[in-house]
């Protein structure tokens, strides 16, 4: 696909290839679909594994010679790290391009910077905070604070620079972080419906030995401490040993699954949790989601975490099972407690435990909230609303118009 000379450019930035990134953000092929329309999109990205034509239609692709296995640790973070080394050749592609816009939609440390200082307009979408995932389990989240201060006051100094959250906790915090307020936008994830929904999961259930008399808590993708794994695994031990038929299911692995199946053992509780290790495959990871009785999305109770919104939400909210959250400002701005899905006390034992209780022995009530559930799910995580909001502010702030934030 050649450049349209008539047409401005837009780089849209992500480490992972368009087939990867389609999966971690629904919305992006009807977002790029409008796009295309009307501007050459030039996407950068490391290389894929597998090419879909159809995802990649209209676009111009540049690919860094390697690819990444996200299901791989080591290889990861070694692709994660020559990303870093190829930011020279990147800023080449980038400058020979000629682009009216950047979109770099992963926030990782210093990389917004980097490209702030392209004298380009550029959008930074706002996700996982990584000095506080990497330092969080040393307990060392204090550093990690007075970085991310540090390259948000950055970010700041560059008038070029727009970002989009995905919570007003989130945009809160963030400006009280050193933001400017004005240039913080709030732009709901989209929904993956299509692909996580109610289906059956008896052969789940049956491939992990799980019987009619087990109840099922499952937490689902990567394994990292700021999910707060180890509480939750001190948690469950107490638990395990008042409800024996419950079982905790962990749908995920990568980085930290060494050390999950590590702890389960210390605890003694490997007859009362499981852990799959890595599920690539949606369709696959929608089934094993479906075989629990209960879904739960957890984050540790630190700063970083309070306006987070994590992929995780949105999937669980789409099976129609009850929901449990950590009580953080994010999350519950989506989950009204005993109405769209349940809420626990950060850091709270006895709030967590008797959350558990009170959905497992009312079945009825539990199963009317998680029909909530997938009807709030889809009206706070509208892809036609979040791909209408992500076109028309990124074709406003090239076309320069005043945009009034609602």
């Amino acid at each position: 696909m050649h450049k349209m000379k008539n047409k401005k450019t837009i780089i849209y930035l992500h480490r992972y290839p368009i087939e990867e990134e389609a999966f971690l953000c629904p919305a992006t092929r009807s977002i790029l679909d409008l796009l295309t329309k009307k501007y050459n999109v030039i996407y950068i990205s490391l290389k894929s594994k597998k090419i879909d034509k159809e995802l990649r239609k209209g676009l111009i692709i540049r690919e860094l010679p390697f690819t990444i296995d996200r299901k791989d640790p080591k290889d990861k973070w070694i692709k994660t790290i020559l990303w870093y080394f190829c930011l020279p050749k990147i800023k080449k592609i980038i400058l020979k391009s000629k682009p009216s816009f950047i979109v770099h939609k992963e926030q990782m440390p210093f990389i917004p910077s980097f490209l702030s200082r392209l004298n380009i307009k550029l959008l930074q979408d706002i996700g996982d905070w990584w000095w506080t995932t990497l330092l969080c389990k040393y307990n060392l989240e204090k550093i990690s604070e007075k970085i991310e201060n540090i390259e948000i006051r950055d970010w700041n100094k560059s008038k070029n620079l727009i970002l989009t959250a995905h919570s007003k906790a989130e945009a809160s915090m963030i400006a009280k972080r050193g933001m400017d307020p004005n240039r913080i936008f709030v732009i709901n994830h989209p929904s993956s419906k299509e692909t996580f929904r109610p289906v059956d999961a008896s052969e789940i259930k049956k491939k992990l030995n799980l019987t009619k008399d087990n109840w099922i808590i499952a937490v689902h993708g990567i394994t990292h401490p700021s999910k707060d794994y180890n509480l939750l695994l001190n948690w469950w031990s107490k638990i395990s040993k008042e409800h024996k038929n419950w079982i905790l299911l962990n749908i995920g692995g990568t980085t930290g699954e060494k050390w999950y199946r590590k702890r389960l053992k210390q605890l003694k509780i490997e007859d009362n949790a499981i852990i799959t290790g890595w599920i690539s495959n949606p369709e696959k990871l929608n089934k094993y989601l479906n075989a629990a009785d209960c879904l739960l999305v957890t984050r540790k109770n630190n700063l970083a975490n309070q306006g987070l919104i994590p992929s995780s939400l949105w999937h669980s909210m789409s099976i129609g099972k009850p929901l449990i959250i950590t009580g953080l400002p994010g999350l519950s701005e989506h989950i009204q407690d005993r109405k769209s899905g349940y809420s626990y006390i950060p850091d709270n034992y006895e709030s967590f435990r008797s959350t558990l209780e009170h959905i497992y022995n009312n079945p009825q009530e539990a199963k009317k909230v998680a029909k909530n559930g997938i009807k709030r799910g889809e009206k706070v995580f509208n892809t036609k609303r979040c791909t209408k909001k992500y076109f028309n502010l990124i074709d406003d702030l090239i076309s320069e118009k005043e945009i009034v934030k609602p």
